[in-house]
């Protein structure tokens, strides 16, 4: 989430994607480890559940020495649970600390034993949180981390210590998505295009649930 303008619109590149390859190499204080299970979600919101989305998952940082497994382990989990499929690589040719190269072993064998389980997945949430890159751009602009970040992070963390499951839905396919679940949120979208609010629109006159900052 920057408030730049850039050429990437992460958009209209995973909608044509039938993979992805992603780099998310450390968690911020802000969020914590669920926010590589965010990742996931996000992704495949786009994309679809069908598709395959990978991530580096070693936590650098330092990065000339090995981070104490069960931390860079459960970041690997976490991806995981939000369908990342797991990738691990080491920066530099040489390390003297040699403890990293056993720690992604578990993880990937415990994924190889269970990879029936682990693809092609439904979710089954009822809660959809919208996401727009636009409005992080346009609405953003000079305090991105204040008018979209912040209220984004806080309904986030307050799904996961409350165990209220989610899926990210982004505010161009809600009237394609919004139909999957009972309750939309909105958290901070200033920034909406006509047919977006009309998809929103329609999403209540069916009953649904919306709640917006």
């Amino acid at each position: 989430t920057r408030g730049v303008v850039t050429e990437r619109n992460m958009l209209r590149i995973l909608e044509r994607s039938p993979v992805s390859f992603q780099d998310h190499q450390n968690r911020s204080d802000a969020s914590g480890f669920q926010q590589f299970t965010e990742d996931g979600k996000l992704t495949h919101g786009v994309m679809g559940w069908d598709k395959i989305v990978t991530a580096s998952q070693a936590l650098y940082g330092p990065r000339m020495t090995t981070k104490a497994p069960p931390e860079s382990q459960m970041w690997m989990y976490e991806g995981i649970a939000g369908s990342i499929s797991p990738w691990w690589h080491t920066i530099s040719a040489h390390h003297h600390d040699k403890r990293r190269y056993e720690t992604a072993l578990p993880v990937f064998k415990w994924h190889a034993e269970n990879e029936q389980y682990l693809y092609d997945r439904t979710p089954v949430a009822t809660i959809g949180i919208v996401y727009s890159e636009d409005n992080n751009v346009f609405y953003g602009r000079d305090d991105v981390s204040g008018n979209v970040e912040a209220p984004w992070r806080g309904w986030i963390n307050a799904f996961t210590r409350y165990r209220i499951p989610f899926i990210v839905i982004n505010a161009d396919h809600i009237a394609r998505d919004a139909s999957k679940v009972s309750t939309l949120v909105l958290p901070n979208r200033a920034t909406m295009t006509d047919a977006q609010v009309a998809a929103v629109k329609r999403f209540v006159a069916n009953g649904g649930n919306l709640i917006a900052t």
